[in-house]
């Protein structure tokens, strides 16, 4: 059987000897450091929407806080937009925890068990 130009069966790794075989592990290692490494990452970055999220929820909360002092002290209801602020707030803590939960659900056993 004559082979194709250019073509070469790869070898086994008891063929290309044990040089070849630590090579791939040490590629496979390197491979797995990179994505454990990435997936450390996942999980700071998910510290950090969770920790904006509940620095925004206080804030919410003192800002409606403040709204009804304004309107205690009888301030006119035009005149006071907090309370537009507030449910903006309101929501972008809703959309950070959503963001937050969804990378929970992607990362590995390993890293969420932290």
């Amino acid at each position: 059987m004559e082979k194709e130009r250019g073509h070469r069966r790869p070898l086994p790794l008891l063929e290309a000897g044990p040089s070849a075989a630590a090579d791939k592990h040490a590629n496979v290692e390197r491979i797995a450091h990179r994505v454990n490494m990435f997936m450390e990452s996942l999980d700071c970055i998910k510290s950090d929407l969770v920790k904006t999220a509940d620095h925004l929820e206080e804030l919410g909360k003192a800002m409606n806080g403040h709204a009804r002092f304004m309107q205690a002290r009888g301030a006119h209801p035009d005149q006071i937009d907090v309370n537009a602020h507030i449910e903006a707030l309101a929501q972008v803590t809703e959309a950070l925890r959503e963001v937050a939960t969804k990378m929970q659900s992607s990362l590995s056993p390993a890293v969420r068990n932290k």
